[in-house]
């Protein structure tokens, strides 16, 4: 694509609707090997060039079509997800610049084309996973929850995008305390990772162990506990016993078993004060992990924290009493 926009600026010159269109197609295609390049100076490389390649299109259409145009706005919003991919192999949350110039954009392309175009729809949930990805839950879900119907219908109810969107739309009402909606699109999503790649997938075994966790804070001790040990085989298969996974499995399911079959004692308050410190620990830890390989929330994590204190709390007025 470099070699084709060289060629293109040197028959039809730098400014010519052509060369946006194909420069643009460029941005999309450099904003796709952030996640696989392994260098940083290789990325930092191509997201300047990126960036100054984005900023003439974003021009060019402005100068051709006008501020109000559909591919302005699109061009706009690309800008907006190369900075939040970006920002993302960086390990960070995408920016509040990334997210304005995705807003600014979305706003022309739906004005132009409607609500209900395939544009406006795929950049509403480009700009899903941003907010996700910020912690602004809300507003995730309420585009994920716009564009799911779309999803479906363009990739198929059995596609692993949809599954991906499904989980996604799930850790967006979690970290809200909308358990029992969180659990409902998990079934879902685990039943196409199932379904179209197996219960040896990492997908899947994630998918088993977020259903375990939203059992423990709606209760559901008996499910959660069923649910548990299951991801816990799960990740010894594929991880080994040493692996965080594996043993953050372990602990909400030591957490579970001494809430169902410990009789309030002692003993049992001393199980589930070192499951909050292990949680304490966990928040710490996931703090450094990837943003994307996150398995769990830090709201998530703090919410159980608090459904521990909770368990707590009627172990000691059970000893009390």
């Amino acid at each position: 694509l470099k070699q084709v926009l060289k060629e293109r600026q040197g028959t039809l010159g730098d400014n010519h609707l052509a060369v946006a269109r194909l420069s643009s197609r460029l941005v999309h295609a450099i904003t796709q090997t952030y996640s696989v390049k392994d260098h940083f100076q290789d990325i930092e490389k191509s997201h300047t060039y990126a960036m100054r390649v984005s900023d003439q299109a974003i021009q060019i259409f402005k100068n051709h079509l006008g501020v109000d145009h559909w591919e302005t706005g699109k061009a706009i919003c690309q800008k907006g997800y190369l900075i939040s991919e970006y920002r993302l192999n960086k390990d960070q949350s995408p920016t509040q610049r990334a997210i304005m110039y995705m807003q600014e954009g979305l706003i022309i392309v739906e004005d132009d084309l409607g609500r209900e175009d395939l544009q406006t729809k795929l950049l509403k949930s480009l700009l899903a996973s941003m907010y996700l990805y910020q912690g602004r839950y809300e507003e995730a879900e309420r585009y994920y929850e716009e564009t799911t119907d779309w999803v479906a219908n363009n990739v198929g109810l059995n596609s692993e995008r949809l599954a991906w969107h499904l989980t996604a739309l799930s850790k967006a009402k979690s970290a809200q305390g909308k358990f029992w909606d969180a659990y409902r699109h998990a079934e879902k999503a685990e039943k196409i990772y199932r379904e179209s790649l197996g219960e040896t997938s990492r997908e899947y075994a994630d998918l088993i162990y977020r259903k375990g966790v939203l059992a423990v804070l709606m209760d559901k001790w008996k499910a959660a506990k069923i649910l548990l040990k299951k991801s816990s085989g799960l990740f010894m298969e594929s991880h080994g016993k040493e692996a965080l996974s594996f043993r953050w499995a372990g602990y909400d399911l030591g957490f579970v078993l001494s809430t169902i079959e410990i009789p309030p004692s002692l003993k049992k308050a001393r199980k589930i004060l070192d499951y909050m410190e292990v949680l304490d620990l966990r928040y710490t830890t996931v703090l450094e992990q990837p943003i994307k390989h996150r398995k769990l929330s830090l709201e998530e994590i703090l919410m159980l924290r608090e459904k521990a204190h909770s368990e707590l709390k009627k172990v000691e007025f059970a000893l009390e009493r």
